[in-house]
């Protein structure tokens, strides 16, 4: 039988150990809850099949549902099947690959289209982060740029049109 006092010494260290380890440990989590805390932007960690394993609290405004209603559950179970196989497909490729893989998209939020940019990373090799930064503004200057340009080719047009001269 072992003597009582011994693994009462072995655990007393062990304990000090790990509050050693945890004093390194705590400024590297005060600083990483500090950034998160300034992100605006949507970050989740998914797993390969979709899953939703953690969703940081940056922008809830900015989430498809509330984060309760995400966790544990599949998109496939949340959102549009053509929607979840859309992310799927990138999160797949993110994974398969080993690397970041960015896209674009829209999602309807409260009555409006919101419009992001999103970064997908490999966190393991089943697991992704995906940051997604709302672009919404920057997409609706790119539209309206689109269509002031076509605005000005119909007006050349038909000022060409104007400027030809008219058969007799």
């Amino acid at each position: 039988m072992d003597d009582p006092t011994v693994e009462l010494a072995q655990l007393r260290r062990r304990v000090a150990e790990l509050e050693a380890e945890l004093a390194v440990l705590r400024p590297s989590e005060a600083e990483l809850r500090a950034m998160f805390r300034a992100m605006t932007d949507v970050v989740l960690v998914m797993s390969r099949d979709g899953r939703y394993l953690r969703i940081g609290d940056t922008a809830p405004d900015l989430l498809y549902r509330p984060s309760s209603d995400l966790i544990g559950k599949r998109m496939h179970d949340v959102m549009p099947g053509e929607t979840a196989d859309f992310f799927l497909a990138h999160i797949r490729q993110a994974l398969d690959r080993q690397r970041v893989v960015s896209m674009d998209y829209s999602m309807p939020l409260e009555q409006r289209e919101v419009w992001f940019s999103a970064n997908i990373s490999p966190l393991s090799a089943d697991a992704v982060v995906l940051v997604c930064r709302d672009v919404t503004e920057r997409k609706r200057n790119e539209l309206l740029l689109q269509d002031s340009l076509r605005q000005q080719e119909l007006l050349r047009a038909h000022e060409a049109a104007l400027l030809q001269p008219r058969p007799r």
